[in-house]
């Protein structure tokens, strides 16, 4: 997995989609591109990967600042496959602030996609390629009092 880091844009190359976060006239951008698969997984998998973040809480000394971390994403029951997903140590580029982990359990797939709004968190993605060797999307921590996104994110893992 190739990356570039700037203050602008975070951003990853893998093999079958591409991920990033960019700011264009302060506007904020999460996006995950790549060759869906359509279908499901089928078995019991890990991926993993990278994140980044933007925080865009009004009254955070971090506001606007980048935040790169981890993504693991698992199916442990092929039986019965439901998909578990963690963003976790997101750090501020160039810095050492933290953002809170997400983590979402037992997420239902169709065709190869998940999304979940629990409580202020969201997250939506896909997996990508052959054999879905790679799965990514965008995650954010929603403030309802604001009507707009506290953290937006994005994802990309890959799978042995």
């Amino acid at each position: 997995m190739a990356a570039t880091t700037n203050y602008e844009r975070i951003a990853a190359w893998m093999t079958h989609s591409v991920f990033y976060i960019t700011d264009v006239y302060s506007s904020r951008y999460s996006i995950y591109e790549g060759d869906s698969t359509g279908a499901n997984p089928t078995g019991a998998f890990t991926w993993s990967g990278a994140a980044a973040a933007v925080d865009n809480r009004t009254t955070s000394p971090t506001r606007g600042k980048k935040f790169i971390g981890d993504a693991m994403l698992d199916i442990d029951d092929a039986a019965n496959p439901d998909l578990d997903v963690a963003i976790t140590n997101l750090t501020r580029a160039g810095g050492t602030e933290m953002l809170a982990d997400f983590a979402w359990s037992d997420l239902t797939m169709t065709n190869g996609a998940f999304s979940v709004a629990s409580g202020a968190q969201r997250l939506s993605g896909f997996f990508s390629g052959p054999n879905a060797v790679e799965v990514g999307g965008v995650f954010g921590r929603y403030d309802s009092s604001a009507s707009a996104y506290a953290v937006r994110g994005v994802f990309g893992a890959k799978r042995p």
